[in-house]
């Protein structure tokens, strides 16, 4: 209904009208751009995470705890992605006297002119161009990394990047407002930073001297309800599971089935501990 990105209006509410039926959106952004674009979604709208499939990695044993950090980026290496704030990050990491870290960009190639600026600004010690790598190879590099750099525009619908590199102990530091950083929390899952070259200078200065931990961040990805469920049992906690009925979308309904959910219902636990204030349910999920 668009071209480029200005809507035609008449096309536009004419979809609208007559667009009916139950849809899925993988951020409240990718929602609030189509319908700033004058398409309307009304029904059933459901905000859902896109997720990443596969084998579960090993879990990682080794972390940054200073000396050289290893920063990566994976994607098409253009400005829409961020490559050029990235550059510009490991320039003024090193003008501020940083040396001891690199930065690998793996991906193709848009924009040649990166190609050049890297020597130009004299940061080919720095930061290395690596190119493509067949998919599986690239889930291998991740855990060779301490940090994901996703410096994306913030119009990003969602992004995959970050919850693959996460998942094998990289810190994904991101864009504070992209599609992905509404579903991951700063300083638990990842460190969120402004879309400036100044910004993400200061995040990785901030690992590099030490007032950011990688490692608690990195550990994140593993059950941490057993662990809860222990130590707080050994404190005379109780843990208590709860089921509600509930009737969910058809299409939520059949994503529930195909990952073995029962979508009849609403689940949710909780650990109390007598005597101490009790903060309410949580952990909501459809299950």
């Amino acid at each position: 209904c668009s071209t480029k990105l200005d809507p035609v209006a008449g096309l536009a509410e004419e979809f609208t009208r007559r667009l009916r039926g139950s849809y899925i959106v993988v951020s409240d952004q990718l929602r609030a751009e189509t319908e700033a674009c004058g398409l309307t979604l009304r029904d059933d709208v459901a905000t859902i995470p896109n997720w990443i499939t596969g084998r579960r990695p090993p879990e990682r044993t080794s972390f940054y705890r200073g000396g050289h950090l290893r920063i990566m980026a994976a994607g098409q290496v253009a400005r829409f992605k961020g490559t050029h704030i990235l550059i510009e990050a490991a320039r003024k990491l090193r003008d501020a006297g940083h040396h001891d870290f690199s930065v690998h960009i793996y991906g193709n190639v848009l924009e040649r002119s990166f190609v050049h600026l890297i020597p130009h600004l004299d940061l080919s010690e720095h930061v290395i161009l690596k190119g493509l790598l067949p998919q599986d190879q690239l889930l291998d590099a991740y855990a060779r990394y301490d940090l994901l750099a996703f410096p994306t525009q913030e119009r990003e619908p969602f992004g995959l990047v970050p919850l693959e590199a996460a998942a094998r102990g990289c810190v994904p530091l991101m864009t504070r407002r992209c599609g992905v950083a509404e579903w991951l929390v700063h300083g638990l899952h990842c460190i969120k930073a402004d879309r400036t070259p100044e910004a993400f200078a200061r995040a990785c200065a901030d690992v590099l001297e030490g007032r950011i931990d990688l490692e608690p961040i990195a550990r994140r990805d593993k059950e941490w309800w057993p662990e809860w469920e222990a130590r707080l049992g050994a404190e005379g906690a109780r843990a208590d599971e709860w089921r509600f009925p509930s009737t969910l979308p058809l299409t939520l309904r059949q994503i529930a089935k195909g990952a073995g959910l029962d979508p009849r219902e609403l689940t949710a636990r909780t650990l109390h501990k007598p005597g101490a204030p009790s903060p309410g349910l949580r952990g909501l999920s459809a299950c």
